[in-house]
């Protein structure tokens, strides 16, 4: 039997919380009891054909108020630079509250792995920018340069979430002239008198292939093949951050790559053509057999996806790689092999994605760990109101903490995962962050109230109550007596305090939240 052979087993709740909390953040109970109704094959259709737009989402950030706070005002804004991105932790603002109110997790769990996937940085392209003479009516406009930074980011941030489950060609061909791309590598100064080697050799080192399937005469003529793919600086047109063709900087003459000539006097075609040999290149490398048959491209990518969506420590001659790359090279949607929508549909059905030695036994990344909590207890006001100057902007501070700040990867190889999210200092901050979630500030006396307006808690003294509404949102899992002995020490502790009825309860309902997103447990999926 073949590891990616359709799934047979049970269809129950766990397996559909399994599927959520890999596919996306998570989902509620009434959720997953929708999606076992429906089937594992409606269940996973429904999660992967995610339209490309989310007009639901788009409505209801169009609908936030414009309010927008000067950096010397102190007062609060509420929304306005979510809504309206301008500095670096608003663009970070703004993907939080995607993720925390979306219909389509898939698409922003992809869109994380994307963003992972082909790092740039917000500030190299802001330092970068700084150097270019750019020049509005009236003199020098080095006042723009946030806006900019903000525009040509953006950009990408927006490219990635809209191309991701697409075929990976058009992604490489669209990364691979996107302003923000062609300033973090370099690209833009690319030129037949100076060739630049970094974008080539992190195309195929990083992006595409993996070490071991290419040769440093390949990183050369793909340089080659790359000059000229620059941006328009020209003075006149006061944006000088778009992808232009520059012929006179291109060399012309021909190039050899995987040992195949290639030649064009069409403006852009050499980069396409380096695209396609990338992704149809059989390196015959010795990392497994299977790269004597398939092409390096679709093991790669197809052992990264693994390695994101079904356990860390997968490697590259795992049996399921060649399983998924094979499907990844031949299966044909929207016109092209490469399907990344496919290949997740693939994997999301197959009985290696249910095995029970893959549950809870990957590290959460501080994204999974703060949105799947605010999905799934519905703390929706969590990440929309800022305070400028104290605390900037509470979210993105303590995501960065925690180490992983959106648009500031630590170098171009991305974040490391697994158990290096769960050092000593990182596992405080997720601590803190708990603790933040927990406080007044977001957990207000209307949201605890609101658990047994809405049925979930039967009654201000229904401590159980309170622990099972978060067992099965956070953990989803049975708890462990140990884990069962804290909750019950912390009620009666709280409880003994002398409080009015209605504050022990609202006591309780944080701080049975806090300590569950300490649990071991938690920190899993």
């Amino acid at each position: 039997m073949a590891l990616l052979d359709p799934y047979t087993g049970p269809w129950t709740f766990d397996e559909a919380a399994h599927l959520a909390r890999r596919a996306g953040f998570g989902r509620r109970p009434e959720e997953l009891k929708a999606g076992v109704a429906a089937g594992m094959d409606a269940a996973v259709d429904q999660i992967v054909d995610y339209p490309t737009v989310d007009s639901t989402l788009e409505t209801k950030i169009s609908a936030l108020p414009d309010t927008f706070a000067t950096l010397r005002s102190g007062q609060i804004k509420k929304n306005g630079g979510l809504k309206n991105p301008f500095y670096e932790w608003d663009l970070q603002n703004n993907w939080f509250f995607r993720m925390i109110h979306t219909n389509h997790p898939l698409q922003q769990q992809l869109h994380l792995f994307m963003h992972d996937h082909f790092v740039s940085d917000w500030q190299k392209v802001w330092a970068t920018i700084t150097d270019v003479d750019v020049r509005a009516p009236g003199g020098s406009n080095r006042g723009a340069l946030t806006p900019w930074t903000q525009r040509i980011v953006g950009s990408q941030y927006k490219l990635l979430r809209e191309t991701g489950k697409g075929p990976f060609r058009a992604t490489l061909r669209k990364v691979m002239r996107d302003p923000a791309m062609l300033i973090y590598l370099d690209n833009r100064i690319n030129t037949k008198e100076k060739p630049q080697e970094n974008f080539a050799r992190e195309l195929m080192e990083l992006f595409s292939m993996g070490v071991g399937n290419y040769s440093e005469d390949d990183v050369r003529e793909i340089a080659r093949a790359m000059t000229g793919e620059h941006l328009n600086e020209r003075e006149e047109d006061q944006w000088p951050f778009e992808y232009e063709f520059a012929a006179d900087q291109h060399d012309d003459g021909e190039k050899t790559v995987f040992g195949k000539k290639i030649h064009s006097t069409t403006d852009g075609e050499e980069a396409n053509r380096i695209i396609d040999l990338i992704l149809d290149e059989v390196s015959g490398a010795d990392l497994s057999p299977a790269h004597s048959r398939l092409p390096a491209a679709a093991l790669y990518m197809s052992w990264k996806f693994l390695n994101w969506f079904v356990l860390e420590t997968i490697p590259i001659d795992h049996p399921a790689v060649e399983e998924l790359g094979e499907h990844f090279y031949t299966t044909r949607a929207d016109g092209d092999n490469y399907s990344v929508g496919e290949l997740l549909r693939k994997l999301f059905k197959s009985q290696f994605f249910y095995d029970r030695a893959h549950r809870y036994t990957m590290y959460k990344h501080p994204m999974d760990y703060m949105i799947m909590a605010a999905r799934n207890i519905e703390l929706t006001e969590f990440g929309q109101e800022m305070k400028w100057p104290a605390t900037k902007s509470r979210v993105p501070v303590w995501a960065s903490e925690m180490g992983m700040q959106l648009f500031g990867a630590p170098n171009v190889s991305g974040w490391t995962h697994g158990q290096a999210w769960i050092n000593s200092g990182n596992l405080i901050a997720r601590f803190n962050l708990a603790n933040n979630m927990s406080s007044n500030y977001y957990m207000t006396d209307e949201y605890c109230d609101q658990l047994i307006t809405k049925g979930h808690v039967d009654s201000l003294t229904d401590t159980a109550g309170i622990i099972e509404y978060f067992r099965a949102r956070l953990l989803q899992t049975n708890l462990r007596p140990e884990e069962v002995a804290t909750l019950d020490d912390l009620m009666s502790a709280l409880a003994a305090n002398p409080r009015q009825p209605s504050n022990v309860y609202r006591s309780q309902v944080r701080g049975c939240f806090h300590v569950m997103m300490t649990f071991p447990g938690y920190q899993m999926k």
